[in-house]
């Protein structure tokens, strides 16, 4: 990993040679960071000039990059004179560690009709989900709750949608024997 060949404006080529080194999309690694394939995409052909520090630190911590304090340093994502590791940065890794164990806990609480919804969803509409997401984001972001009561609509249909099939299944089945 020699980052330093590359200008301080450089990151997106930088990220794109060490994703491809290591093998990973850029839908999984968007994914694995929670943004898009295409917010991936736009940092590497520079469209987004650069991420930010919570976004980096992310994605350095995906593609497994332990110097991380000096690549952020070196495309100026953070200023030279900031001590990562002894200033908090806004994100904190154990912070989502913990939300992630607590989402797998409950997760193992879920019926098993609901976790087959959630994988369809997770797998088959991540970018329906993304999109979610952001508005509920931007909901928040403006102090408007009218974004969850859309995303827990749809939950509701889709939920809705994917109990329907399961009972016209069963009916299938019961009507075939």
């Amino acid at each position: 990993m020699e980052y330093s060949m590359y200008s301080p404006n450089e990151f997106g080529l930088w990220l794109k040679e060490e994703r491809l080194k290591r093998g990973i999309s850029t839908r999984t690694l968007g994914t694995t960071i929670g943004k898009s394939a295409s917010y991936v995409s736009q940092l590497e052909t520079g469209y987004i000039k650069a991420p930010s520090e919570e976004a980096a630190v992310l994605l350095l911590d995906e593609m497994g990059i332990k110097e991380k304090q000096n690549v952020l340093q070196h495309f100026e994502i953070i200023p030279s004179n900031k001590d990562f590791f002894s200033n908090k940065p806004l994100y904190q890794r154990e912070a989502i560690k913990r939300k992630r164990t607590q989402l797998l806990d409950s997760i193992e609480k879920l019926p098993e009709t609901q976790i087959e919804l959630i994988h369809t969803l997770y797998f088959n509409h991540r970018d329906l989900l993304q999109a979610l997401y952001e508005i509920s984001n931007f909901g928040a972001e403006k102090g408007s709750k009218i974004p969850i009561t859309v995303i827990k609509e749809f939950v509701d249909v889709m939920l809705l949608k994917y109990q329907l099939e399961q009972q016209k299944q069963l009916e299938e089945r019961a009507s075939g024997n």
